[in-house]
């Protein structure tokens, strides 16, 4: 028996997760619905796989039988600061292997005596082969490229509510499948479709197998930043950057857990999986549900008090710093920090730049009145080293002392 190599591939399934390594809880189930728990620190692993060979194609030809394997990988918890943003997607890593076996003896004399006899019955007949030939072929019928199309959704909880993510899938990487074709010593008709006439050949195929093998992701979908405000899209357009497949924590999320609560998790991520796998010949029929959870500290807007978060008392519901820049350099000697978009805020602050210089400048207006206005409000209100900002972030004495402080001239700036 000879065999003929058409391809190349890696006998090693692809890394689950990007940087996993050896460390990685291994579940143990053997059913086709499935409970996982994700770890604290690791990521957790699942594999599914056929328990017997599945029929896919038979014909007066060939039979065509098909197994499966996929590993399942999920992320540990998230830790998140509130503001920032987190992925949660469930790792794919599959292989399906088809095998063909074909009835060459009983095709040979078939087909040998139907040539020059009634020609719908050849055709007939040589399109059967042809469907055993070209199944490991993608593109030929539906059912030959592997992939995964499995219905995957994630319920996110929050302080006020929960929301649900439809995911998709996301192809990272495919091998290019491999078969391999077993021919045998034995006089092979080879009918020429022009002439409908015997070529003749002293090989005939008695088989094949293949190897495809798929690495993804099942993943939330897209998300949009909008440049300068940070609001969130769900569809691009060119005020917007790619975020990527993120779900972004609001500003306002409470602390979750606290620190002294060694019971609480966090908020709750069910990932919801079903139909999972390439799932032969239509059979569905593995679920996959991972209860998880991610956990957000809130150093921005802290929600008042110990008993909601933390960093409330040392903080009050505001948590901003502010420093003054140069608008030509507005990071001397330094990366932005965690804080800024890297590939677009110093474009942004420098064209911010040309705008604020087209203003005109502030005018400060002091007399005896003004003064004492100053004064007043440094003892009752805040000290004059201090933000006070309105809810739009907006200096309060500039809203409220226009006679002291306004763009425009000293005159307007007096007669207000």
């Amino acid at each position: 028996m000879k065999k003929i190599f058409l391809g190349l591939i890696s006998f090693i399934l692809p890394v689950m997760v990007f940087g996993m390594t050896c460390d990685v809880n291994k579940d143990n189930q053997n059913g086709n619905n499935r409970n996982l728990t994700c770890d604290a620190e690791k990521s957790t692993a699942t594999t599914f796989k056929t328990s017997t060979d599945i029929q896919v194609l038979k014909n007066d030809v060939c039979t065509v039988t098909c197994s499966e394997e996929v590993v399942f990988s999920i992320d540990p918890i998230k830790k998140v600061l509130a503001g920032t943003s987190f992925s949660y997607p469930l790792y794919v890593s599959g292989e399906r292997r088809c095998k063909a076996v074909y009835n060459y003896t009983a095709y040979e004399a078939k087909i040998k005596s139907l040539v020059g006899g009634n020609r719908a019955t050849l055709v007939n007949y040589y399109d059967q082969k042809q469907a055993c030939d070209n199944f490991s072929k993608e593109g030929e019928t539906g059912f030959n490229k592997y992939s995964h199309n499995g219905n995957v959704s994630l319920r996110l909880e929050r302080s006020t509510d929960t929301k649900t993510i439809n995911y998709v899938f996301d192809e990272i990487s495919r091998d290019e499948p491999v078969v391999e074709i077993e021919e045998v010593d034995y006089e092979s008709c080879g009918l020429s479709t022009t002439t409908y006439t015997c070529k003749g050949s002293d090989k005939t195929i008695s088989g094949w197998t293949e190897i495809s093998r798929v690495f993804g992701k099942y993943t939330m979908p897209n998300t949009y930043l909008e440049k300068y405000t940070g609001n969130i899209k769900e569809t691009y357009d060119s005020s917007t950057c790619n975020a990527k497949d993120r779900y972004f924590v609001d500003f306002n999320e409470k602390t979750k857990p606290l620190s002294n609560d060694s019971t609480d998790k966090g908020y709750s991520l069910i990932l919801t999986a079903t139909e999972l796998g390439n799932n032969l010949k239509g059979k569905k029929e593995w679920n996959l549900n991972v209860n998880c959870w991610y956990q957000v500290k809130n150093l921005i807007f802290p929600q008042g008090g110990y008993s909601e978060d933390e960093g409330y008392e040392n903080y009050g519901n505001m948590a901003f710093q502010y420093r003054i820049i140069d608008l030509n350099d507005p990071f001397p000697n330094r990366e932005p920090g965690a804080n800024w978009s890297k590939d677009d805020v110093q474009k942004i602050i420098l064209s911010t730049k040309d705008n604020l210089t087209a203003l005109e400048r502030f005018v400060i207006t002091l007399n005896r009145s003004s003064i004492k206005a100053v004064r007043d409000y440094n003892s009752n209100i805040t000290y004059y080293d201090t933000f006070n900002l309105d809810e739009m972030e907006r200096s309060a004495f500039i809203r409220d002392y226009k006679n002291v402080v306004c763009r425009g001239s000293q005159l307007t700036c007096r007669n207000q």
